[in-house]
């Protein structure tokens, strides 16, 4: 048997559900609020749950990655020295 992938969207009052026709291919979006989520997944066979990124979240190369890895390094790196140098000085006034 093979399971068709599900994804969801979950962070709003109203679930996002997107679906994968397994005759055509074609990806179906419903819109659907509590009750009826329950209801559609009771009357659907089993599927593969997916998980996808939110709304407007950009698929990164791995250059990009790094990048910004350095950019959130940078600061920390900057707020260590500067732990170091207090503590010297510290140590050197005592």
């Amino acid at each position: 048997m093979k399971l068709t992938p599900v994804g969801m969207e979950i962070a709003k009052p109203v679930f996002q559900v997107h679906t994968v026709d397994a005759v055509t291919g074609e990806i179906v979006n419903k819109r659907l609020k509590g009750a009826k989520l329950l209801e559609y997944f009771a009357h659907r066979g089993p599927g593969l749950a997916v998980q996808q990124p939110g709304q407007g979240v950009a698929v990164q190369t791995e250059g990009q990655q790094a990048v910004l890895a350095l950019h959130r390094m940078c600061p920390q790196l900057v707020k260590f020295r500067t732990r170091q140098i207090h503590s010297l000085r510290g140590w050197l006034t005592e």
